[in-house]
């Protein structure tokens, strides 16, 4: 787990245990002054933006199929792509949005599963939907860490 998402997990907790003990606002404020640091009007507005960003697709989320999953992940990729031909400045930017946006075309097509057509077998269709998922993985799991910025 991401050490900082277990500390705010862990802050929004104390917090809630402070408001509950009725502890007083100088020591919440110094503890929330700490836990958003120096930038935090940045954060948060960075986390209203997300909120409305990713409004649409939580709300069209629903647990009972990989289609959604897929979706969250294109549409994920796709905002990292973009964050990353704006202001990726390290030497390989260019070839991560590259690997990025082919990670999300791959996520959409395995979502749409547009394999059918053109006279194709069960086998054909079977095993091009196993080729992007090879490939999807194969992209993760060699360029997942290097996708920074």
């Amino acid at each position: 787990m991401n050490y900082w998402a277990y500390d705010i997990r862990r802050s929004f907790w104390w917090l809630i245990e402070s408001f509950q003990e009725k502890r007083d606002w100088k020591t919440r404020s110094i503890y929330l002054r700490g836990l958003l640091g120096k930038f935090w009007p940045h954060r948060i507005q960075y986390g209203i933006e997300n909120l409305i960003a990713y409004f649409p697709v939580i709300w069209a989320d629903r647990d009972w199929d990989h289609s959604f999953f897929l979706f969250l992940m294109e549409f994920k990729l796709r905002r990292m792509a973009e964050h990353f031909r704006k202001y990726g400045h390290h030497t390989g930017a260019k070839k991560d949005v590259a690997n990025i946006l082919e990670a999300a075309a791959l996520c959409k097509r395995i979502r749409e599963e547009n394999y059918y057509g053109n006279d194709r077998s069960y086998k054909q269709v079977e095993a091009m939907f196993d080729q992007d998922l090879e490939r999807l993985g194969m992209i993760f799991r060699k360029h997942l860490r290097e996708w920074w910025d």
